[in-house]
């Protein structure tokens, strides 16, 4: 997607409400909230908004791998998919949808469906496998249906590191909890962002907290159901344990904000107590090269370049002096985030008896 297309993708996006801004919009996304969606919509576009895209991994990986995620679905199942672009729903107009593809009926509902596909990274992925498919994106699928008038959909998902590397899941329609989020999305849409009144984030996440969509299973074709008396023991202690882990990782990220915040009200970078050491220390910023300064420059290879003026005769001249002077400072293309700042902890020893 170039620099216009991309642009005029997000000039269509402020023309409706579509399944991506769902979650967002009722607090069921890790990324954005209401407010967000509600400025993605009334806010002029910028070439900053633009360039975004061109910095934005996942969304390349998305742009790239979605065909990819599309033709090892229709391999697997045998289903044709046709890709798909934007749709309206018939009568509201402000109900958008981007499809990424519609596919074949199956056995179980005897008219087309459509597909909602992700090529998320592979930590993401793995958790998908795990837990299920987020909320926020069994509602992207849900509002597909439903401004679509499909009877059913498919959330699809890829990831070429991981084992297997496509997993899905067919859904149904859910009238009634759509219906209700519709009702909402339509008052968001007339009562906020058509008069550009900001909406209250707060009472969108209550919105949302009563929605309690499920998350969906996936299923892939790898996976074989066994009635194992040691397996069914383990997973059941493995999942005992996964639980606790996840207990412990939420206490230790709460109480290591209440440690950095003491640390620092105290002015100091180490401490020492009864239990181990606290390093709370500053670093300079990460330095990555901007990418957008290095458009348009012409880079050569210094020791190529000064092997050719040596080949001329030249090795020795006032040529090599120039190059000397217009050799490329990678510090004009650098940029450099801000200072941060870490929390290490090492826990003291047992004294040995």
């Amino acid at each position: 997607m170039n620099r216009q297309q991309r642009r005029q993708f997000l000039e269509e996006r402020q023309t409706g409400i579509g399944g991506s801004d769902i979650g967002a919009l009722f607090g069921l996304s890790r990324w954005s909230d209401a407010l967000d969606v509600y400025h993605s919509k009334t806010r002029p576009i910028t070439d900053a908004d633009v360039d975004r895209g061109d910095d934005n991994v996942d969304l390349e990986r998305g742009t790239r791998f979605e065909p990819v995620a599309l033709a090892m679905f229709r391999d697997r199942t045998g289903r044709a998919t046709v890709s798909m672009g934007t749709l309206r729903h018939p009568t509201q107009r402000w109900a958008m949808v981007h499809v990424d593809a519609i596919q074949d009926q199956i056995d179980q509902w005897e008219t087309l469906g459509v597909v909602e596909a992700k090529c998320p990274r592979s930590a993401t992925y793995r958790t998908w496998l795990e837990e299920g498919f987020p909320v926020s994106h069994v509602l992207q699928l849900q509002w597909g249906m439903y401004v679509g008038g499909y009877a059913w959909g498919t959330n699809l998902a890829m990831n070429g590191e991981c084992d297997p590397m496509l997993t899905w899941v067919d859904l149904p329609y859910n009238a009634d909890l759509m219906n209700g989020i519709a009702a909402e999305v339509d008052r968001f849409w007339h009562e906020h962002v058509v008069p550009r009144v900001p909406p209250d984030v707060a009472e969108w996440r209550a919105l949302g907290a009563k929605l309690q969509p499920p998350r969906a299973m996936p299923t892939t074709t790898d996976l074989v159901p066994v009635d194992d008396a040691v397996l069914v023991d383990a997973a059941a202690r493995y999942a005992e344990a996964q639980a606790a882990v996840k207990k412990a990782e939420a206490e230790r990220d709460e109480v290591k904000g209440s440690i950095q915040e003491r640390i620092a009200s105290l002015g100091l970078e180490a401490v020492q107590v009864p239990a181990g050491k606290f390093y709370y220390r500053w670093s300079d910023g990460r330095g990555s090269i901007d990418r957008k300064k290095l458009e348009g420059a012409h880079l050569v290879d210094y020791d190529k370049a000064r092997k050719f003026l040596a080949m001329q005769g030249w090795g020795d001249g006032e040529a090599v002096a120039e190059l000397d002077k217009l050799a490329a400072n990678l510090a004009m293309y650098e940029r450099i985030s801000e200072p941060y700042r870490s929390l290490r902890f090492y826990a003291a020893k047992e004294a040995k008896p």
